[in-house]
């Protein structure tokens, strides 16, 4: 069996080289995917009292390179999973469908821009 990781290797040099205009476009990769999910959540939400919708934000991770989006109100869960007296009403994981393919293919676009080609 052979096995031919030139191209990954390559791929890490061209980050490397580009680096200091790479990661501040990765960054806002980052922060508009985030700043979509919210929107988007809140946009699909059940609204019964409007707290959960309310509840829903980001937090960005101190390199800017990862996030955690999603309600602060306890019974988020609850509501995107349901219960047993309770049938769920999904929101986050509908949003992530939606969002997360989004930045997906923005860094797909970013590393076409780095190596100047498809992989």
């Amino acid at each position: 069996m052979r096995v031919d990781v030139s191209e990954v290797m390559q791929l890490g040099s061209d980050i490397i080289h580009n680096a200091e205009q790479t990661l501040p476009k990765a960054k806002l990769i980052i922060e508009k995917t985030g700043h979509d999910m919210v929107a988007n959540a809140q946009a699909v939400a059940p609204v019964d009292t409007g707290h959960l919708k309310a509840s829903i934000s980001v937090d960005f991770d101190e390199a800017g390179l990862g996030f955690e989006a999603g309600p602060t109100a306890y019974y988020g869960l609850y509501v995107e999973q349901g219960t047993s007296r309770m049938s769920p009403e999904p929101y986050m994981t509908p949003t992530a469908d939606h969002v997360l393919p989004q930045g997906v293919h923005a860094f797909e676009e970013l590393g076409i821009q780095i190596i100047g080609r498809t992989v």
